[in-house]
């Protein structure tokens, strides 16, 4: 191949990751303000200024809060949840089952836990967690879950939202693969 041809091919494979990454932040953005997350907010990678130190140091500490709180979920760690979550915390949880709604509170979100801990014969787990995406006050964290309940074994994967004010947890958004599934499994 000569050169000339290595630069073309170099230039339309650039510009098709430049397509990726439009697309991509596209899709994001939709995705954000169809579920009402934005209310003004416009997500750093959509920004045209960069990143100051300050902020990537902020970004990570709320990587390491994101993390601290999959570890105690997964641990069971009530000590841990109750220091990381504010009590004011907002809890969306999707669908149409028993557990479905906006929470508002630790005064709601704790027995909502633990009913779910309850109903699942305490199977339900946060078994894997991925990959953590921070922006600003929000940190998006991939995730599987799994567990038993209503004669139904339930393992998929989702996305657990969460945003985070002066090292708490302020509020959760999550999100299921195949949520008619998910509702199934916690019944009404």
């Amino acid at each position: 191949m000569s050169s000339k041809t290595n630069k073309t091919d170099q230039t339309i494979n650039t510009s098709a990751v430049q397509n990726r990454v439009i697309k991509y932040r596209g899709v994001l953005s939709v995705v954000l303000l169809t579920a009402g997350l934005a209310g003004g907010y416009v997500p750093a990678m959509a920004q045209t200024s960069s990143t100051t130190t300050s902020t990537q140091e902020y970004t990570m500490n709320n990587i390491d809060i994101a993390k601290t709180y999959i570890k105690a979920v997964q641990l069971g760690n009530q000590a841990t949840l109750g220091s990381i979550i504010s009590p004011d915390v907002v809890w969306h949880q999707p669908g149409d089952n028993q557990f479905s709604g906006i929470h508002r509170g630790m005064a709601a979100v704790g027995p909502m836990l633990g009913k779910m801990m309850e109903v699942s014969k305490g199977t339900f787990a946060i078994t894997r967690a991925d990959h953590y995406m921070a922006n600003g006050d929000w940190v998006a964290i991939t995730v599987e879950f799994a567990g038993e309940a209503n004669d139904i074994k339930l393992k998929q994967p989702g996305v657990d939202l969460i945003r985070i004010e002066g090292g708490k947890i302020v509020e959760v958004w999550l999100y299921s693969r195949n949520q008619a599934q998910e509702d199934a499994f916690w019944g009404q």
